[in-house]
């Protein structure tokens, strides 16, 4: 049985049926109209799935990349000052001659760079530098400020012995 049906056995008057029927024109949509807004609100959710799902992978992609570029900038950081503590003339050029691939970062410590520039160091010395020799005296309890540092390399060698006579 339909609505219709239901109505007229209510046994309402043909006016009263009209401003009932007015009545729910106003306050309800037809099935069909319900179905298709109904399809179109799933249509919409898969969508914004869809395009939430690909902004979390954009997301993940670039935090991804942001970190192997931060690793690669502390990587060229760490070699670069290491280079630099041990006495290169030219920190471009014996980084080129160094193989960074053979290097690891382990929690902000680079791994593997020190035997290759020791064994640059014993290869090719003319790339460094020597570090000068700094003589400092003996000063007990701790009093070390007292005695200043000098640089021997600066000195003569009559400098010198005169130094280490007082």
């Amino acid at each position: 049985m339909t609505f219709d049906e239901e109505l007229r056995n209510l046994d309402l008057t043909e006016e009263k049926l009209k401003n009932l029927r007015a009545a729910l024109k106003a306050e309800y949509v037809p099935r069909t109209e319900y179905d298709r807004l109904f399809d179109n609100l799933n249509a919409a959710k898969a969508e914004h799935k869809k395009k939430t799902e690909f902004l979390k992978q954009s997301a993940a992609d670039r935090l991804e990349r942001q970190k192997a570029l931060y690793e690669l900038k502390l990587k060229n950081f760490l070699v670069d000052t290491a280079i630099e503590e041990a006495g290169a003339k030219s920190v471009e050029i014996v980084r080129a001659l160094i193989d960074t691939e053979k290097t690891e970062l382990k929690e902000d410590k680079l791994i593997g760079l020190i035997p290759q520039l020791n064994e640059l160091k014993r290869n090719a010395p003319f790339l460094f530098e020597k570090k000068p020799m700094y003589l400092t005296g003996y000063c007990p309890e701790g009093g070390s400020d007292l005695i200043p540092k000098i640089n021997t390399a600066d000195m003569t060698y009559s400098q010198a012995v005169a130094f280490l006579e007082n």
